[in-house]
């Protein structure tokens, strides 16, 4: 299962992979706005820019050390790190496969290396597992071989009406060879029936075999005559025609099986080359090129070949193969009518436009940022004011606190101090009663002895 879906929604039944339109995992690659074809092709007729442009390129590669030394023992072929997160995952128990999933702009494909013949039954479980409808083959036939295991396995039936049955865990795999025919450009396309016989346990059902029979088309798509390899003699890069146009069919075949699709599920196409780095890796950027010119007409050779080189380690790993991958692309480009003055003009005038696009963009992005950064210092300006503005009222609060307890304080000393006068008031009148009453008293008491001496003479006189 690709693991860049690792979190969309899953089918338990069938292991069906469904596309997700905000997939977090996609791998995301931004296209540049390229160059033409011409002016490609017219650096890349010096020798010292090729060998710049190489270099460049090459720098792009990345590696994952742990996921290559833990399935280092288990490689059959030329082993590739591969990061755990891109690798094709056989089955439920996630059987190792030296398969590598390359997804960029919603394309999605399947890089595997030639099987031998105990490990080619992975094959056709990607295409059970992942549902794929169209294989690319290119081996040449003097690199098939089911006998030898240094060579690829003829995993596939080549004569109509042949047969071939693949055993599995539960049930079996069949495929069929429908139709065989020869193209132009020295390839062969097949056209095969695959039968998914699994054996399930229906409930209401009273035999315990019973039998559910998937039965789909296929179609692969052999490049016999390509071995990849530097020629001794000749021109080199003489087969490169004929690669651009078996792709640029391949790319056709590919688009109609979009348009009949109607389900919201795009299966991977399976790319198997020898070692599973040059051929496959030329043919992943001969057919994203492919999907740019006639979507995009951008034309960036040299970033498809970054991207390839970063994600597939060991791709386009020698001067030779950058040299035919861009002899291809220049194919590619004259095909598709890029290479003619007015076409050219049209390219270079949308490229122009897309480049004041983008400037435009960036200005207007530039000037949002800007108008942000203004809004967030106001806002700070505000903050501060409204800071400022309630410390004033504090400060203005605190002084009619201390006002009102200043009055307050007064009014208590003025009600202390009329209350001290009362008392003392008080005290006086009650001083002035009391003199006044011990006053009548003394002079009580001298009336008393007058009268007590006036009595004691009158008694001392009859006495006498």
């Amino acid at each position: 299962m690709a693991p860049s879906k690792s979190k969309e929604k899953k089918d338990g039944k069938t292991n069906r992979r469904k596309t997700a339109s905000n997939s977090k995992n996609s791998t995301a690659n931004t296209v540049s706005d390229g160059q033409a074809p011409a002016d490609l092709a017219e650096q890349l007729s010096k020798a010292k820019n090729r060998g710049q442009m190489y270099d460049l390129v090459k720098g792009h590669a990345a590696g994952s050390i742990p996921e290559f030394l833990k399935y280092l023992p288990e490689n059959i072929r030329l082993p590739i790190p591969i990061r755990d997160l891109r690798r094709f995952k056989v089955g439920e128990d996630e059987e190792y496969c030296p398969g590598q999933y390359i997804r960029m702009e919603g394309a999605e494909y399947l890089m595997i290396q030639a099987p031998v013949k105990k490990n080619y039954h992975q094959i056709w479980k990607a295409v059970q597992q992942d549902r794929i409808r169209l294989l690319v083959c290119l081996c040449h036939d003097e690199q098939i071989s089911n006998s030898d295991d240094s060579k690829c396995y003829p995993y596939f039936p080549t004569e109509p009406e042949q047969t071939m049955e693949v055993e599995q865990k539960k049930g079996t795999f069949t495929i069929v060879c429908k139709s065989r025919e020869g193209l132009s450009m020295g390839a062969t396309k097949y056209e095969l029936e695959f039968t998914d016989s699994e054996v399930v346990v229906e409930k209401n059902s009273d035999d315990p075999n019973a039998v559910n029979e998937k039965t789909r088309r296929i179609h692969l798509f052999h490049m016999n005559t390509w071995t990849g390899l530097k020629p001794e003699t000749g021109n080199a890069l003489e087969l490169s025609q004929n690669v651009a146009l078996f792709f640029r069919e391949i790319k056709k075949h590919e688009i109609g099986i979009l348009r009949k699709s109607m389900e919201n599920f795009v299966a991977p196409v399976l790319l198997q080359s020898f070692d599973g780095i040059n051929r496959s890796a030329i043919g992943w950027v001969a057919l994203m090129l492919l999907r740019d010119v006639e979507k995009r007409e951008c034309f960036d050779v040299p970033n498809l070949m970054k991207s390839i080189m970063k994600w597939r380690l060991g791709s386009i790993s020698t001067y030779y193969q950058f040299s035919f991958c861009m002899a291809v692309c220049l194919h590619i480009g004259k095909e598709v009518k890029c290479c003619e003055e007015k076409k050219q003009d049209e390219f270079r005038s949308k490229v122009e436009e897309r480049k004041q696009k983008r400037l435009e963009l960036q200005k207007k992005f530039k000037k949002e940022r800007q108008e942000r950064r203004r809004e967030k210092d106001r806002i700070k300006m505000a903050e501060g004011k409204g800071r400022k503005y309630e410390r004033i009222l504090m400060e203005v609060k605190n002084k009619r606190n201390e006002e009102y307890q200043v009055k307050e304080m007064k009014k208590r000393t003025e009600n202390q101090g009329k209350k001290w006068e009362k008392q003392q008031k008080n005290f006086e009148e009650f001083k002035d009663l009391t003199d006044q009453t011990l006053q009548k008293k003394d002079e009580k008491v001298d009336d008393d002895e007058v009268k007590e001496g006036k009595i004691s003479e009158e008694k001392e006189g009859k006495f006498v």
